[in-house]
């Protein structure tokens, strides 16, 4: 399953559509061969040391609590962790579950809700 990486040059669209802000830190592409090493936050200065430095959106904090109150909503992730039963308790299970269901919904291969975590 190959799923196309969003460029660099879309950080800053998708830290505004989800609520991110960065308070003296900047996204920087490390690239890397043969393997890419991806982005990485790299401090900057200055900032007001009165703020956080990272402000990420509940919505995108991957937490067991998250998981249980999306599939609520989202009957696949829903019937994922209904066909786990008990496994599902687990929150590193149920995390794991999560991202592969996203990332399937990602590569075209699960017809599910599209949200942040499917780019």
């Amino acid at each position: 399953m190959h799923i196309p990486p969003l460029p660099v040059s879309s950080l800053p669209q998708f830290l505004h559509f989800h609520t991110i802000t960065l308070n003296g830190v900047t996204p920087v592409h490390l690239g890397g061969s043969p393997i890419d090493l991806g982005v990485a936050l790299t401090f900057t200065s200055p900032h007001d040391p009165s703020k956080p430095l990272l402000r990420v959106s509940p919505t995108l904090v991957l937490s067991h609590a998250t998981i249980e109150a999306t599939s609520k909503s989202d009957r696949h992730l829903h019937d994922v962790l209904s066909a786990v039963g008990a496994l599902a308790h687990n929150p590193r299970i149920a995390a794991m579950l999560f991202l592969l269901l996203r990332m399937s919904t990602a590569a075209g291969l699960v017809a599910g809700e599209r949200d942040a975590w499917c780019e």
